[in-house]
């Protein structure tokens, strides 16, 4: 299997596996129905992209071919009517070749797709023999001489050979060279969004973006597929992520430096504060779920963090309202900053 298609079908697979999980893991069906349909076209596109280059290559060989007003270049010639034996029937059109004149000689071969006749004539040139994957068969070549080794057939043989000017045993090609790497980058860009969908889906209100839901939701699936991991664990293990994004959150308002930013700072302690309830819940729920010495200690620990963080937006909001580049609409920013510093005293 090919790199690409390892993509596709891999990334497919995962991407349904964690679909499905989600779906009976989280309320709500529709994000995850839509990352399902996202894994399906990660799945079929490059087997379409090839078709779509078989049918392409087929029609413009067509047209070209009219417009050339010569139907026998590079044509292929198929029986009307599919042959019961196909290995059976290779025999006896060898047994007629070699009673034609003109032809050099004829060989049994094995192609791709099955066994097959190599008709050699004029030195060096050939003609091919080959069952279709429907029992038909089919003649191909580019010379005069295979028109000739067609009426040969058709007079040994009980049935006739129409003129076709697309081959039947034309299998569509892979994607290659740079169209293969746009493509592989299509594929995981449909991936990404697909795992997008299933995260925002299992967490689609809170303060957080896709890639810090993505992170909950694999602290989630780690619960569900460890047996190592408890719901305590990953409560303490989702608590202390979202500490980390608090902590976050006060470098983000001491950066929004701009006097057009008020709103931008005015979220980031909005923001601050709902994921301080969230943490202080997440905390509330591993402490009800008889801990162990271990897990009441992280819990401990992961509180600290909480006070800590709290006050550190608490004091990057104050900064912010000192530095007077705000231009005195501070009400809300006060009654934020004042929230996070009497949480930053109150034990979770």
């Amino acid at each position: 299997m090919n790199k690409l298609r390892g993509l596709s079908l891999g990334g497919a697979t995962l991407l349904v596996v964690a679909s499905a999980w989600a779906f009976l893991r989280y309320p709500g069906w529709a994000p995850f129905a839509a990352a399902t349909l996202l894994a399906v076209a990660v799945a079929g596109l490059p087997r379409a992209i090839a078709h779509a280059k078989l049918w392409a290559r087929r029609g413009w060989r067509r047209l070209s071919s009219v417009r050339a007003d010569d139907s026998r270049r590079g044509a292929s010639f198929v029986s009307d009517s599919p042959v019961e034996d196909p290995a059976r029937e290779l025999e006896a059109i060898a047994d007629a070749v070699r009673e034609f004149e003109g032809f050099d000689g004829v060989r049994r071969e094995e192609f791709d797709d099955g066994e097959g006749l190599v008709v050699t004539h004029a030195g060096f040139h050939s003609s091919f023999v080959r069952p279709t994957r429907s029992g038909h068969v089919a003649v191909n070549g580019a010379s005069d001489r295979t028109r000739r080794l067609v009426e040969g057939i058709e007079s040994a043989r009980p049935y006739s050979l129409t003129d076709r000017t697309n081959n039947p045993l034309r299998r569509p090609d892979r994607v290659r060279g740079a169209p293969r790497v746009f493509l592989a980058v299509l594929l995981f860009a449909l991936l990404v969004v697909g795992a997008g969908a299933i995260a925002n889906g299992a967490y689609p209100a809170g303060p957080y973006t896709t890639g810090e839901k993505a992170v909950l939701v694999s602290i989630d699936a780690r619960a569900d597929v460890s047996p190592k991991v408890s719901g305590t664990d990953a409560a303490l293990s989702k608590a202390a992520f979202v500490v980390g994004a608090i902590e976050e959150e006060a470098v983000e308002v001491e950066w929004e430096s701009n006097r057009t930013t008020y709103s931008a700072v005015a979220e980031h302690g909005r923001q601050s504060l709902r994921m301080s309830e969230d943490a202080r819940a997440l905390l509330a729920e591993a402490r009800a779920g008889d801990p162990t010495g271990d897990q009441a200690a992280r819990a401990d620990r992961i509180e600290a963090d909480l006070h800590e963080a709290e006050a550190s937006v608490a004091a990057a909001l104050t900064a912010r309202m000192e530095d007077g580049d705000l231009e005195g609409r501070t009400a809300d920013l006060r009654a934020t900053r004042d929230a996070l510093r009497d949480a930053a005293e109150r034990p979770a």
